[in-house]
């Protein structure tokens, strides 16, 4: 029994031999263990956050960099089939910058940068693709690169691309390409009156009406039929050229050139109004309407026929305050109003001028014509002030009769005997 514990005392002395007394060199090993350089420690540790901070950085530019690639191309695709429809013959650059010339134009309005996009797209297809320059692809690229130069205000850059065009489609000489240089000729029309150069404005609208007449007298002469010539696209796009004709010798101050040119697309119009066709577009014709009778108003009061004037004016009111809503209608009321202001002005019915240019006022506002209300306030202000400084003046004329009189009376009065 006593052999037991013999047993226990040999393993406690067995263990303590594997573990022998530490040293000092095994104490240094032990210490380089657990005791490191701080330096060298905190070094390494922002080397891991680092690499942490690449790999993280790394797949969030990845993620970004896929979502913004997917959006872009998505975008791209929805206004491709969805809104914008682009020539399959350009480019995918090309139409990739018509697709940003839409969003400039229509979603995010900056004209001046859809300007940018539509010219390299006119260059890639010129010059890098060498489509033909009088091919519809090209023709539409500046024919809508023309319009937007004229909505950023930039005129002459618009005049070159309209003159550009023009020249090519009549070069081509073909019907379709006669009437599209016609509609062009309307524009450039247009832009030469504002732009001042009057005789360039009065040959190209001039051409214009003998393109479109010659072509609708070829197109009835081809046609085998007894029945009545309809109206047609080309009676309505003379008109629009009468009418821009006549407004450049109303503002020449020529009457009698301008008048014949408004009465006869005043006929035209009226009798567009009574084709069944017209009903769905009838307001449209309608404010056209008034906007003719309008300038055969200012017209006549040019030539001092003062009562034939206020005429026109009246009939121009009534069919506009009848399509009221209609942008043309309501801005075409705005006008009436005020010419028949200064018409009333001048026949010396002042108070029925201030309700009516008061009238011009609202009806501008309504419209959101800033330069009619504008015009209209200005006539306003100022037959106010005439009329303020005429009770003024008849006030103090009154006030000196008085005085005067005042001033007779009182030296009769002195000289009575008491």
């Amino acid at each position: 029994m006593a052999f037991v514990p013999r047993l226990r005392n040999l393993h406690l002395l067995a263990r303590t031999r594997l573990s022998p007394t530490p040293t000092r060199s095994h104490l240094r090993r032990a210490d380089a263990e657990y005791i490191t350089n701080p330096y060298a420690s905190s070094l390494t540790f922002a080397v891991r956050q680092s690499l942490k901070l690449v790999k993280y950085t790394a797949i969030t530019v990845a993620s970004l960099s896929t979502l913004t690639f997917t959006g872009w191309q998505g975008a791209h695709l929805y206004i491709e089939h969805f809104r914008h429809p682009t020539p399959p013959s350009l480019s995918s650059r090309a139409r990739n910058l018509l697709h940003g010339a839409y969003i400039r134009e229509e979603i995010a309005p900056d004209l001046e940068l859809a300007v940018v996009y539509l010219r390299e797209a006119l260059r890639i297809a010129l010059e890098d693709q060498s489509l033909d320059e009088a091919g519809d692809v090209v023709l539409n690229l500046m024919m809508r690169l023309a319009d937007d130069e004229a909505r950023a205000g930039n005129l002459r850059g618009s005049l070159t691309e309209y003159a550009r065009c023009w020249r090519l489609m009549v070069r081509c000489g073909d019907p379709v390409s006669v009437r599209r240089a016609a509609e062009v000729a309307k524009k450039l029309g247009d832009l030469y009156i504002r732009l001042g150069e009057y005789a360039n404005a009065e040959e190209v609208l001039a051409w214009g009406i003998h393109a479109v007449t010659n072509q609708a007298t070829l197109s009835e002469a081809s046609a085998k039929t007894t029945q009545p010539p309809s109206h047609t696209s080309d009676d309505d796009l003379l008109v629009t050229i009468q009418i821009s004709l006549a407004n450049l010798y109303a503002t020449q101050r020529n009457f009698p050139y301008a008048l014949p040119l408004y009465l006869q697309s005043l006929k035209s119009v009226q009798e567009r109004l009574k084709t069944p066709a017209s009903s769905a577009t009838g307001v449209s014709w309608k404010c056209l309407q008034a906007i003719i009778q309008l300038h055969l108003s200012e017209v006549l009061y040019g030539m001092r026929k003062i009562d034939e004037a206020m005429g026109w004016a009246q009939r121009a009111l009534e069919i506009a305050q009848k399509g009221k809503g209609d942008r043309d209608c309501d801005e075409c009321a705005g006008a009436v109003l005020n010419n028949l202001g200064m018409m009333l002005e001048l026949q010396g019915h002042t108070d029925q001028a201030v309700l009516h240019y008061e009238h011009a006022v609202s009806q501008a506002l309504a419209a959101g014509d800033s330069l009619g209300e504008m015009e209209s306030r200005e006539n306003l202000d100022r037959l106010r002030r005439v009329l303020e400084e005429r009770k003024r003046a008849e006030a103090e004329a009154s006030s000196t009769t008085i005085n005067q009189k005042v001033a007779d009376t009182i030296p009769a009065t002195r000289g009575k005997p008491a």
